[in-house]
């Protein structure tokens, strides 16, 4: 019963990083960035193109400029900040800083009332 047990949850774990490895590749290969603005709505900021030097460092600063295998197992997993303080990854539920509500991390806007 045990080596039943223990081969689903083996196989739980490898389609849940299979799901998560797809996902991430198919975010990757869409063209854009979390900088461009593409939609025509007045209320999205139509017209406001971010600055190359801005684009630049928001990217060092959310790892977007990294190799896709490290983007991939940073978020997955964790990575060392700038202070070599470990932050862990998606496995302990840290989903990172929102990219549109500024200073607010995932977890804040997905559970806030």
């Amino acid at each position: 019963m045990l080596r039943f047990l223990l081969g689903k949850f083996l196989w739980i774990i490898t389609v849940l990083i299979s799901v998560a490895l797809l996902t991430f590749l198919l975010m990757h290969a869409i063209p854009g960035n979390p900088w461009s603005n593409y939609s025509t709505s007045p209320r999205m900021g139509v017209n406001t193109p971010v600055d190359e030097s801005v684009q630049r460092e928001l990217n060092r600063y959310f790892g977007f400029d990294l190799p896709l295998w490290r983007q991939f197992t940073r978020y997955m997993i964790g990575d060392l900040n700038e202070d070599g303080v470990f932050n862990c990854g998606a496995i302990c539920g840290n989903l990172g800083l929102s990219t549109r509500q500024r200073g607010r991390t995932v977890q804040e806007v997905l559970f806030s009332t």
